[in-house]
């Protein structure tokens, strides 16, 4: 099941694991990012304009840039529930911040 060793440690690949030992890395793998990135990464307009379409009810994935889709669900942003997007408890927050950042820029 090992690939290599390298200076003593086992290397190895996705392919070699059993699927119980690839699923629980992957898990890992989306645990380690940080709930507070989905607040503070910087969203291109078209992510922005994404986020409030789904705020907004559009939640047909054929509706949305692809692209945009892949990065807010990576930001833990939307989710795909039932064949639609729609926005996490995190994607919710980011929405009323967004909003509130507008607000006062406008009144400025």
């Amino acid at each position: 099941m090992t690939f290599a060793t390298l200076n003593g440690h086992a290397i190895f690949t996705r392919h070699t694991l059993p699927a119980p030992a690839e699923k629980s890395l992957m898990i890992c793998r989306e645990l380690e990012m940080p709930m507070e990135r989905g607040l503070l990464a910087p969203l291109s307009p078209n992510d922005q304009t994404a986020l409030r379409r789904v705020a907004g009810g559009i939640s047909r994935p054929k509706h949305l840039r692809p692209s945009s889709v892949a990065r807010l669900k990576r930001l833990a942003l939307v989710e795909e529930h039932e064949g639609r997007i729609r926005l996490t408890p995190l994607g919710h927050e980011r929405c009323l911040a967004d909003a509130g950042r507008a607000a006062a820029t406008a009144e400025s």
